[in-house]
C-alpha cells in the first residue's frame, strides 16, 4: 500500500512538494512506516534527519498516533520533528 508521508519542520527541504509517497506491506502500523522512512533518509544521505526522527511524533490531520496504530493505504500521514523556541 501507498501511503503520502508530509514533512513539516527540520524535514521540510527534503521534497519541494514538502511529502513523499512510502511503499508498506498491506496491514503495516506506524512502528513500520518509521522503520521504512529511516531506511529511505538513510538511504538518500539524510543521516541526521533519521536520528531526528525517533523523537518527532507521527499524526494524521486529527491525532498524534502510537506507534502500534495500523495504517491504511488510503492515509495521509504527517511527520512532527520536536521544536523549541523562546
Amino acid at each position: 500500500m501507498e501511503i503520502k508521508v508530509e514533512l513539516f519542520g527540520a524535514f521540510s527541504d527534503l521534497s519541494d512538494s514538502r511529502a513523499i509517497m512510502l511503499e508498506l506491506k498491506e496491514g503495516a502500523c506506524v512502528a513500520d512506516l518509521r522503520s521504512e522512512l529511516k531506511n529511505w533518509l538513510n538511504h538518500n544521505g539524510h543521516t541526521e534527519k533519521a536520528t531526528l526522527l525517533d523523537a518527532s511524533a507521527i499524526s494524521t490531520a486529527d491525532k498524534i498516533l502510537s506507534e502500534s496504530e495500523p495504517l491504511a493505504g488510503s492515509d495521509r500521514v504527517a511527520v512532527l520533528p520536536p521544536v523549541c523556541g523562546g
